[in-house]
């Protein structure tokens, strides 16, 4: 999509869905009714985003390029591991302020188990400085994202030399043979605490 010079400008949870109901299903941004186009030498300075997913440089109404789609996504992956936003209050105010002026912080019990190159990633993607935070290129090069390739290969490796799947049919691949389903569990509603999810996400397919 970057390299397209495509922002998207409304990165959040909601807008990520499954393309099948498998363990092997892969996520797809949705919902481009904020995404614009930009020239080489376009500056944007429009108010577009989801409160809690919003980047400070369009809080503070400066120009933007890309690098908002960046802290959106760094908001996404903390929440991958928290099960909640990093930034977030009751009030409106207040928590733009947090997102403008306070560090992230790595409390919740979900990262207890994290690698530091996990929190390396976010805290380079939520950096207050829009021209200190990575491109996307940058983000899929990182040690994280590439030690996570290397993983799913190994896996992928194994499954399809396991002994104890049997062996596809009329051109039937690994894919169709695993049918195990992708579940999120849920999660605290929004009036326990500000910072965790509202209700149940539920994973849709892609048509």
């Amino acid at each position: 999509m970057h390299s397209y010079s495509v922002v998207h400008r409304d990165i959040k949870l909601q807008n990520v869905m499954m393309s099948d109901d498998t363990d092997k299903a892969i996520p797809k941004l949705v919902d481009f009714g904020f995404a614009r186009i930009i020239g080489p030498s376009d500056l944007l300075n429009e108010h577009y985003g989801s409160h809690g997913y919003t980047a400070p440089e369009i809080l503070l109404k400066k120009s933007y390029r890309l690098e908002p789609d960046i802290w959106s996504l760094g908001v996404l992956l903390y929440s991958v591991y928290a099960g909640a936003l990093p930034f977030a209050s009751y009030d409106r105010k207040e928590m733009d302020k947090m997102v403008c002026e306070d560090p992230v912080e790595f409390s919740e019990s979900g990262f207890e188990k994290s690698s530091k190159t996990a929190l390396k990633l976010i805290k380079h993607m939520l950096h207050k400085d829009k021209k200190k935070r990575p491109v996307i290129e940058e983000v899929l090069e990182s040690p994280f994202l590439q030690q996570a390739v290397r993983r799913k290969q190994e896996v992928n490796h194994k499954e399809i030399n396991s002994p104890l799947i049997p062996k596809p049919k009329h051109g039937l691949g690994i894919r169709q043979l695993n049918s195990a389903s992708v579940k999120l569990s849920p999660v605290r509603p929004i009036e326990q605490n500000p910072r965790k999810f509202s209700g149940q996400f539920e994973i849709s397919k892609q048509q």
